[in-house]
């Protein structure tokens, strides 16, 4: 059984950006050294800064981060005939959409809408998709129907190795920037340089979709949640890049943001406090608790949520759990 609670709100309208390839540690909302978060530092947003990814690489990460499974019981083969929490969502009669400027959902999407970027003609740069692409979506999202909205959108986000090609000329924020695809030729600096401004151009995208977002306040509930799905190497120990083993993955492939904005009507209509959410997010956490605050946020009755892993759950909500096939 799925369906959504009678509780009185406006209609949700929400955006959950999925990172690719971000550090927690590279943001300046964590403590970074420098200015990669100037946007996002006045949009009120919080931090969840000791984030654990399932895994190292999108192939892993991105199934595994919306199972309805603990990221120690997944298993990528079973995945393939068991409801993932967009499933569920959309089963609930939230009106679920994949936007993707990646390289694809990795079969997560696969019975929900789903628009590629990398097939439309509105990208912004000559040869390829640049993030801000995905603004658009949002802005075309009409006035308020019968159902709730969830905007799934796939960052390209800082992927490697060619760190210098994910941001437009006006965010080299931090040079001398390496432009090799092989960033081993790269001087340190310059490697940490390109990457940084990945980061920087990510909080430019990411404060465009909350302006947008602030926008529907008054027809809409509106949040935004975003995530990586795995971090990266950039040359510790003479490691670069990403996707080794989870038991032996260095802590820089695994650590990972995740940073959450609420409207504040949203707040209201649905029993949450900053303060709350702030104490939560200093809270070690795993992707486990994405596809179980997903369910609570559009208040989804359902046995497969698990309150105990809700991060934006109110403090009255007891735990019910239980697996889900298809």
């Amino acid at each position: 059984q799925v369906a959504q609670s009678s509780a009185p709100h406006k209609p949700i309208l929400g955006v959950l950006v999925v990172g690719e390839t971000a550090r927690a540690d590279h943001f300046s909302l964590n403590g970074y050294n420098r200015p990669t978060n100037h946007w996002l530092a006045g949009d009120g947003v919080e931090s969840f800064g000791a984030v654990t990814s399932c895994g190292t690489s999108t192939a892993y990460s991105v199934p595994c981060m919306f199972s309805l499974e603990s990221g120690d019981d997944y298993d990528p083969d079973e995945a393939e005939y068991e409801y993932n929490v967009l499933d569920v969502l959309a089963k609930a009669g939230i009106d679920v959409s994949w936007i993707d400027a990646n390289s694809g959902c990795k079969a997560v999407c696969r019975r929900v809408s789903t628009i590629d970027l990398n097939g439309e003609d509105n990208r912004s740069g000559a040869n390829h998709v640049f993030d801000e692409d995905l603004v658009p979506y949002l802005e075309a999202v009409g006035a308020p129907g019968s159902e709730d909205v969830l905007l799934v959108m796939h960052m390209l986000g800082s992927h490697g190795p060619s760190y210098s090609e994910r941001y437009p000329n006006s965010f080299a924020l931090f040079e001398p920037a390496c432009t090799n695809p092989a960033p081993q030729e790269c001087s340190p600096q310059e490697v940490v340089n390109a990457y940084d401004n990945t980061i920087a151009y990510t909080d430019y995208v990411l404060h465009r979709l909350i302006e947008e977002l602030r926008q529907r306040q008054d027809d809409y509930d509106t949040f935004l949640v975003y995530v990586s799905d795995h971090g990266e190497s950039l040359g510790e120990n003479g490691i670069y890049l990403h996707g080794w083993p989870n038991a032996i993955a260095p802590h820089e492939q695994k650590g990972v943001p995740m940073i959450t904005w609420f409207s504040d009507r949203f707040l209201s209509d649905h029993s949450l406090t900053h303060s709350a959410i702030a104490s939560r997010s200093a809270q070690e956490v795993s992707h486990d608790v994405l596809s179980h605050s997903l369910l609570g946020l559009f208040n989804v009755n359902t046995s497969v949520y698990d309150a105990a892993l809700d991060v934006f759950r109110p403090s009255t909500v007891a735990k019910d759990f239980a697996g889900s096939r298809l």
